[in-house]
């Protein structure tokens, strides 16, 4: 279950079209996708990003 302040990145995300939100934070966050961003751990998206290049 989410916590008050964690709605307020899902909405923001959703507003903004966000395509990550980047956070350590796997006990609120444990769905990978919230609409069509992605949600990743520092790690993940660290090791995606140097993939790319």
């Amino acid at each position: 279950m989410l916590d008050m302040p964690d709605n307020n990145f899902l909405e923001v995300a959703k507003e903004a079209e966000l395509d990550y939100i980047i956070s350590g934070n796997t006990l609120d966050f444990s769905f990978e996708t919230f609409g069509y961003t992605k949600i990743v751990t520092p790690k993940v998206f660290y090791e995606n990003w140097f993939a790319r290049l």
